[in-house]
C-alpha cells in the first residue's frame, strides 16, 4: 500500500503489533506489602496479580491509546495539512505518539508528520522532562494539567497543528478492548480490578472489556477507579477536579472510585519491587508512582467490601479472592521523587 500525503487512507493496524505486545500478569508476594495489607490479604484470602502495562517498546501502557489514535486519525486524514502533531499529557502519552508517529514514517517516508509539542504541567518529574528532550520532543508548560489542557488547545488552533485531544477522543478509549479482553484470558477468576485514571481511557477501556470477557465464565466484578486526593499530586494519574474537562466514561464502567495521595503510592510501589530470588511464584514488579497507587486504591475498596461483609461476593471456587491492577509505567522517570522520599534504587 502507497502513501498518498494528500488524501485520507485505509490503515493497516498490523503496523503497530510489536509496539504493543498483550500484558503479561504476574502475582505478588503480599507479605512484602506495607501494613496493614499482609494480613488483611491473609486473613481474607486475596491473591494479588499486577498487569504489566510497561512491558513493551514504550516501557509504558500508554502506548496502547497512541496507536489507536494516531491509526483512527489517518484514517480521518486528521495528518493532512499540518507537519506537528500536539497534545497535553504528562509524559508517557506523548512519548508514545513520537515512538508510534517514527513507525508511520519508516513505513511512509512522505508521511507529513515530523514534529511533537508536548504541553506537560509544571510540576512534571525531571525524569520525565529529559526523555522528551532525548526524544526530539519539543516542550511546552501549563501551571498545572489544567493549564496544559487549555494550552495545548490554543497552540493548535492557533497553528493548524493536529491535536489529538486524548482527554476526551473516544480513540483513546476503543485502544484498551484487546487490553482488556486479554486480562480476562489471562485471569479469569479476578474478582475486584483496579484502575488509575489519567485520561479516564485506560479505565473506560479496560473495565468493559474485562467484564465481557468474564461474562462466559459467570463471574462478577467490582471494578475500582483509583483517582489523585485532592491537594496531592501523583505522576500519570490526577485529582477529581482535573479530571472534569474530559469526557471520556470512566466513572460510569466502575462500581467504587478511592482517592490516594502520593506518599502512600511511593511505599506501596517500593514495596512490589521486592521479591524472595529464589520464589518459583512471585515477581517483582517494577512499577513507577501511580502503580502501587492503582494497588492500594484496589485494597482500600476490598477492605470496604469486607467490612461489609459483600467481600465474600467475589471469592471464587478456589477459595480465595482475586485482585488484580494494572501497573502502567516502570519506575525509572521517578527516581528524583521516590529520592525525596526516602525511597532509592
Amino acid at each position: 500500500m502507497e502513501y498518498n500525503m494528500n488524501a485520507t487512507m485505509e490503515f493497516d493496524f498490523k503496523l503497530f503489533d510489536h509496539l504493543r505486545p498483550l500484558p503479561r500478569v504476574i502475582e505478588i508476594d503480599t507479605t512484602l506489602l506495607p501494613d496493614p495489607w499482609p494480613e488483611f490479604c491473609e486473613a481474607q484470602r486475596i491473591r494479588v496479580h499486577a498487569v504489566l502495562g510497561y512491558e513493551n517498546p514504550a516501557k509504558h501502557i500508554k502506548i496502547w491509546p497512541a496507536c489507536n489514535i494516531v491509526g483512527r486519525g489517518i484514517q480521518r486524514g486528521a495528518h493532512l495539512n499540518t507537519d506537528t502533531v500536539t497534545d497535553s499529557s504528562s509524559g508517557n502519552y506523548v512519548l508514545g505518539l513520537n515512538r508510534v508517529l517514527h513507525a508511520v514514517r519508516n513505513r511512509y517516508p512522505d508521511f507529513p508528520i515530523i514534529r511533537v509539542v508536548s504541553v506537560v504541567p509544571r510540576n512534571t518529574p525531571q525524569g520525565k522532562l529529559d526523555l522528551l528532550e532525548a526524544a526530539g520532543i519539543e516542550i511546552e508548560f501549563g501551571e498545572d494539567s489544567l493549564d496544559a489542557m487549555r494550552r495545548a488547545e490554543t497552540l493548535a488552533a492557533e497553528h493548524g497543528w493536529w491535536y489529538t485531544r486524548q482527554y476526551w477522543n473516544p480513540d483513546n478509549t476503543e485502544a484498551y478492548g484487546p487490553f482488556g479482553s486479554h486480562v480476562a484470558q489471562s485471569l479469569p477468576n479476578v474478582g475486584i480490578f483496579a484502575c488509575g485514571v489519567g485520561s479516564g481511557g485506560t479505565c473506560s477501556g479496560v473495565i468493559p472489556a474485562l467484564r465481557e470477557g468474564l461474562r462466559p465464565h459467570g463471574s462478577n466484578l467490582h471494578a475500582v477507579a483509583v483517582v489523585v486526593e485532592s491537594g496531592s499530586a501523583v505522576s500519570g494519574v490526577r485529582t477529581e477536579k482535573a479530571l472534569k474537562p474530559g469526557t471520556l466514561d470512566w466513572r460510569g464502567v466502575v462500581n467504587d472510585v478511592r482517592y490516594i495521595r502520593l506518599e502512600e503510592s511511593l511505599v506501596c510501589s517500593a514495596a512490589l519491587w521486592r521479591c524472595d530470588p529464589g520464589s518459583s511464584v512471585f515477581e517483582p514488579c517494577y512499577g513507577g508512582e501511580s502503580t502501587g497507587f492503582a494497588l492500594v486504591g484496589g485494597l482500600l475498596s476490598a477492605s470496604a467490601l469486607a467490612n461489609m461483609n459483600r467481600l465474600g461476593t467475589f471469592r471464587r471456587p478456589d477459595g480465595n479472592v482475586h485482585l488484580g491492577f494494572i501497573a502502567p509505567d516502570m519506575r525509572d522517570p521517578y527516581r528524583d521523587n521516590f529520592a525525596k522520599h526516602g525511597i532509592f534504587f
